[in-house]
């Protein structure tokens, strides 16, 4: 039981393990525990207590990648690292860095994790990059299959139309470390994807992912924004809700007929989980007030936030309502854009941070939702939780296991740090 705040709720692990709720501390402080049993006091020897930190700040060593906002990080499985690329501080940038995962191993703990050297690596030279390299760009979308990053969309300038393009960046078999010198041979390699008939077109603010669907290779994209003619203006943002499917193996994209969708929206958060059948899942995003799509700027002019849950089912295209939009609900998370989700153990999807609506308050708060089970979210808390930021990009590494880069605090305030998310053994995730 923790005094301090009056906290005594917790969950029965087992017969002789008890969790306690999430504590936030603030500098060091004294905490009292008792221990009882139907108003009966027991003696605290023999109790073991544990504390783990789910978020860990790992040490580094070197040069980080400078502050970014609405960038990609994704985890490339062989060999095990992440790539950050592009994004905005200000200037567009379009620069690659690499970061190896050999280093983190097994390790469970925060002790084990701050004892890690990681070290960025800067693979911008044209040494290190090689083949035709995107022109500078956020608000792109990317997704890691395998050994390969295919990056869609995004904007060069705030005043243009979203790029339609779609980039395939193959990572090299090396393992990377950063306590060595860079191999000569070490390289990654963007080409343009040549793609046969109808594609999505311009978009920024949308989500990718990779998908099985009928036993074939996919990545899913869906919703996002363009910028055109609304009727009344020429300079006019408008949400997309549809829902395309590319085939990696014939480089054929299709527009996948679904029951209704969910509303037209941008700056959503997306997921798959891969199965028999595959599901898609959405949650949140801006859409628009159809009265007031005259801003040129991406954060102004009529843009609601949504807190919406749906799912699709990638093989029979039925999308499924989980729950709708409530802006007064305890029960779930708030409305917001321009979070991140992510899944663990295929099974939870695990949400954080994003900004409310209009006033761009950033947000640091965790929730989880189970997709098996209940069907319910869970409030995580916010001990211990990077600061309240939204535009950053998350990536799992593992069943367990995420990496947060960047973002923005508050309007024109970026950051460059980055934190590892451990689940390992949590009984709510397990």
């Amino acid at each position: 039981r923790r005094v301090h705040g009056d906290i005594t709720d917790g969950i029965i692990l087992s017969d002789t393990q008890f969790k306690c709720p999430t504590v936030s501390s603030f500098g060091v402080m004294n905490v009292l525990v008792t221990v009882s049993l139907n108003g009966q006091n027991f003696s605290p020897s023999g109790v073991i207590l544990t504390f783990k930190d789910n978020w860990i700040k790992p040490a580094f060593s070197g040069r980080s990648p400078p502050l970014r906002v609405y960038h990609t990080l994704t985890f490339l499985s062989t060999p095990p690292r992440l790539v950050l690329f592009g994004g905005t501080n200000g200037v567009f940038l379009n620069d690659v860095y690499v970061l190896d995962l050999n280093v983190l191993g097994n390790s469970t703990s925060s002790v084990e994790y701050s004892a890690f050297n990681f070290g960025w690596l800067d693979f911008s030279s044209s040494s290190l990059t090689t083949g035709q390299l995107p022109s500078p760009r956020c608000q792109h979308a990317a997704v890691g299959v395998g050994s390969q990053i295919y990056i869609y969309g995004g904007i060069t300038n705030f005043y243009d139309t979203p790029s339609d393009e779609l980039f395939l960046l193959q990572s090299n078999s090396y393992i990377i470390n950063p306590n060595t010198a860079i191999k000569s041979s070490d390289s990654l390699n963007f080409e343009l994807v040549n793609t046969t008939g109808s594609s999505p077109g311009p978009r920024a603010l949308h989500s990718l992912n990779y998908a099985i669907i009928s036993n074939k290779k996919s990545l899913v994209l869906f919703g996002g924004r363009s910028l055109g003619d609304c009727g009344f203006t020429n300079n006019c943002y408008f949400n997309f809700n549809d829902v395309w499917i590319f085939d990696i193996d014939s480089s054929v994209w299709r527009n996948m007929t679904t029951t209704t969708p969910p509303s037209p929206r941008s700056a959503h958060a997306a997921v798959v989980m891969n199965g028999s059948p595959s599901y898609l899942w959405i949650f949140g995003g801006e859409i628009f007030d159809e009265t007031a799509q005259i801003s040129t700027f991406p954060y102004l002019g009529g843009l609601v936030v949504q807190n919406d849950l749906h799912k699709l089912n990638l093989e029979t295209g039925e999308w499924t309502i989980i729950h709708t939009n409530n802006n007064n609900s305890n029960s779930f998370p708030s409305p917001r854009m321009s979070h991140s989700i992510v899944t663990l153990n295929n099974r939870h999807i695990l949400l954080f941070g994003g900004a409310l609506q209009n006033s761009l308050q950033p947000l640091n708060d965790i929730w989880v939702f189970d997709t098996n089970g209940t069907l319910t979210w869970s409030y995580f808390g916010i001990s211990n939780s990077p600061s309240s930021r939204f535009g950053h990009s998350v990536a799992g590494i593992d069943s367990s296991r995420m990496i947060l880069f960047g973002g923005m605090t508050t309007y024109g305030v970026t950051l460059n740090d980055l934190y590892l998310f451990d689940s390992t053994g949590d009984s709510l995730l397990w």
